[in-house]
């Protein structure tokens, strides 16, 4: 991994800075392939408290990070971090009202877990197999509904999901979702049903039938419009997938 360093001065944008080398160090251990490359870009704006960045990965994965600290008055300041194709996220804080070191501190934090959280994702993306081969096994298939309860699953999505003793079955999809990526699930969801999203990509942990927490790929379609559907595709990480 390759970091390059910025000229802009201020402890806000440092400890941002940090907050983000460190979760290209945690992306790195955990993706051994991941050869993650970071650069600085131009500020757009030069009045302002702020350092740009483009990140290259695999699978041609080319993403903008943009970190900024805006005065509002009173000694209050907005802290923005921008992912390119992501939501952006504001903060604030008042070094006159609690220490600058504090702040920094719960910044770094909460900076941290949403890069991880709109990054890894991006990590994630696979190839879909091709619907046509006749020598690839269907992945485990789920349809959701509005309000994100699973409607129909095929055969494979059955015996990964339903108690094959007991034949117990919670229908609530988001109650098998890993708490650490639930907010991600939750949006995307929510844009689907207002028709703002089609297609997602997921990487995220589920709980099975056996109540193991389980690493999975998710292809996601919105077909609310047509089928009164949201389609899953799970892929399990770590198996091969052909690509279409």
């Amino acid at each position: 991994m390759r970091i390059s360093s910025d000229t802009s001065s201020h402890p806000v944008l440092d400890e941002l800075h940090e907050s983000l080398n460190h979760v290209l160090t945690v992306l790195e251990q955990k993706w051994e392939d991941a050869s993650l490359n970071l650069r600085v870009e131009p500020s757009i704006h030069d009045l302002r408290a702020e350092r740009c960045f483009r990140l290259e990965g695999p699978e041609e994965m080319d993403v903008g990070i943009r970190f900024g600290v805006y005065p509002l008055g009173d000694g209050t300041h907005e802290v923005y971090v921008e992912i390119e194709g992501g939501p952006t996220r504001r903060f604030t804080y008042n070094p006159e009202k609690r220490p600058l070191r504090s702040e920094k501190a719960r910044l770094g934090r909460t900076v941290t877990a949403a890069l991880l959280d709109e990054i890894e994702p991006r990590l994630g993306q696979v190839p879909v197999p091709s619907a046509s081969s006749d020598t690839v096994a269907p992945p485990p298939q789920l349809a959701l509904d509005e309000e994100g309860r699973i409607s129909d699953l095929n055969s494979p999505a059955r015996q990964l999901l339903v108690d094959a003793e007991g034949g117990s079955f919670d229908a609530n999809f988001l109650t098998r979702v890993h708490g650490h990526n639930l907010r991600r699930v939750m949006r995307d969801l929510t844009r689907m049903v207002k028709r703002d999203l089609k297609r997602a990509r997921w990487l995220l942990r589920l709980q099975t039938a056996d109540d193991r927490w389980r690493w999975f790929h998710v292809s996601v379609l919105n077909r609310l419009h047509s089928e009164d559907a949201i389609r899953l595709n799970l892929y399990p990480v770590g198996e091969r997938h052909d690509a279409s």
